[in-house]
């Protein structure tokens, strides 16, 4: 007997999918702060999985005074994705 998956059912797996990869590059983000921890195994490892996406992000100059925004809007479109 063949499984078939509803419509609703792959939005909803996809949706976990894109909250877990939230979570990931929120902790990508903070770890940022902590030098000692970012250059850790861990960090090297979160880094390898979310930095590809933030990347994009980085390469559209968010930077104003000082301050890089391109990690916040990085994590609003993830969020609009998952809520969409």
């Amino acid at each position: 007997m063949e499984t078939v998956f509803s419509l609703s059912t792959l939005f909803s797996i996809l949706a976990r999918i894109i909250n877990v990869f939230y979570l990931i590059c929120f902790i990508r983000i903070i770890l940022s702060w902590f030098p000692s921890i970012m250059y850790s195994n861990f960090g090297r490892f979160i880094s390898q999985i979310c930095d590809p996406y933030l990347n994009i992000f980085r390469s559209l100059k968010l930077q104003f005074a000082g301050l890089d925004f391109s990690p916040a809007i990085a994590l609003g479109v993830l969020y609009i994705v998952q809520v969409v």
